[in-house]
């Protein structure tokens, strides 16, 4: 991953003003592998679901409520994505 250059740092006000760059680029940087990390983990966990709810569909058992989870899972991973890239955006960040 490469580091997010000192320009890309959002503007800060108060205690956090008076951090050093280099501590913050550090967090920024362990912040956008953490969004990295969950998201991998959201996309695990829909692929489980997806075939979870294609096996009880397959055998013929209901699957209304695999469904809803499947559906919610979905959502829930196109919020995250879509706050990835807004965090991405206000910082700069190439999403490398």
């Amino acid at each position: 991953m490469r580091p997010l250059e000192h320009r890309f740092l959002p503007p800060q006000t108060g205690a956090r003003s008076l951090e050093d760059p280099h501590a913050a680029l550090v967090r920024l940087e362990e912040t956008l592998e953490a969004m990295r990390r969950s998201i991998q983990e959201v996309r695990q966990r829909l692929a489980e679901e997806e075939a979870r709810v294609a096996e009880l569909r397959r055998d013929g058992q209901p699957a209304d409520d695999a469904g809803r989870l499947l559906n919610e899972i979905k959502e829930t991973l196109r919020l995250m994505e879509l706050h990835q890239a807004r965090f991405l955006q206000d910082t700069g960040g190439d999403g490398a």
